[in-house]
């Protein structure tokens, strides 16, 4: 979950160690499995809940796909309240 208000806790999708995979990246999809939003390049622990133009997305759960390296990934749901 996160909670992207500017009141500094869990405002971003936050990954522990993330930085030790070069070949990260992430990709954000909405219920109806259309995406979102994805990362360019390696993920920085930057994503503050927006869709890929810097919109705030609305409340909701999402899919996210965390691209750990070519081989590897994790999957699972995040929840966005403000």
């Amino acid at each position: 979950m996160i909670t992207p208000n500017g009141d500094g806790k869990n405002d971003y999708y936050y990954v522990r160690g993330i930085e030790q995979f070069g070949a990260s990246g992430l990709l954000v999809l909405n219920r109806w499995g259309e995406e979102v939003f994805s990362s360019g390049g390696p993920y920085m622990n930057d994503w503050y809940g927006t869709d890929n133009n810097g919109n705030e997305l609305p409340e909701d759960t999402y899919y996210v796909v965390l691209k750990i390296s070519a081989e590897r990934s994790w999957k699972g749901y995040l929840v966005i309240i403000r």
